[in-house]
């Protein structure tokens, strides 16, 4: 950063013709000192910025941080694998009846589309953190750059990707918090996946169906 501060004040024209005034000379000492001060602290504004806005996402959605620890790639998948285990031993445990043959068909779309919907939001969300950590890990690299004016675009389209792909992952948590919110009003749905019991019938397999198909293609609008 210091070598490219310099370059960047030697190949001001104005400093050989004598037009160079303070006031230029102190922008360019506080840009120095700010782009140091940003490489220095720049895991901790990266944690910040990563934690902000996932923390804000839920409590947008939820009014509160207690879900914060289940919307995660690897929690996603535990947690469709914990209702369609549920789902299942309903079924061939028969803990409710299955008095047609369309309700049992039902069921079995359900524990399919229920696992490709979680994975299909799991992989989403796992995709939004690697690109906001490669622009994270791009922007340090390409951050002395930003000391330049012919390169500083580069510098700031990086902070421009942090920022959001950091949005991008607020809103995911936001329709996870939304999606925890609405299946707590069925069935299955909690940390623990509760056991699916002798009520379950064919509307609240369809609503489970139509709950988290939905929920899918939102994440992937």
């Amino acid at each position: 950063i210091g070598v490219f501060a310099i370059i960047s004040l030697c190949t001001n024209m104005a400093l050989y013709s004598g037009d160079i005034r303070l006031n230029q000379m102190i922008v360019m000492v506080l840009k120095t000192a700010f782009f140091i001060m940003l490489a220095l602290s720049w895991t901790d504004f990266l944690n910040m910025i990563f934690k902000g806005f996932h923390t804000a996402g839920i409590v947008a959605a939820t009014g509160n941080t207690s879900g914060l620890d289940l919307w995660s790639p690897s929690a996603l998948i535990s947690q469709g694998d914990r209702l369609t285990s549920e789902l299942g031993a309903a079924v061939w445990s028969q803990k409710f009846e299955v008095t047609s043959l369309h309700t049992l068909i039902l069921s079995g779309m359900a524990w399919l589309i229920i696992k490709i919907c979680f994975f299909w939001m799991a992989f989403t969300l796992m995709l939004t953190k690697i690109e906001f950590a490669i622009f994270g890990a791009i922007t340090m690299i390409l951050m002395p750059f930003g000391m330049l004016r012919w390169t500083e675009t580069y510098f700031n389209k990086c902070v421009n990707g942090v920022f959001h792909f950091g949005i991008k992952m607020m809103v995911l948590h936001f329709i996870f918090g939304i999606l925890s919110l609405n299946a707590d009003k069925f069935t299955w749905m909690s940390k623990n996946a509760a056991a699916v019991g002798t009520s379950l019938s064919a509307g609240d397999v369809a609503n489970q169906i139509a709950l988290y198909l939905l929920t899918a293609l939102l994440v992937w609008q």
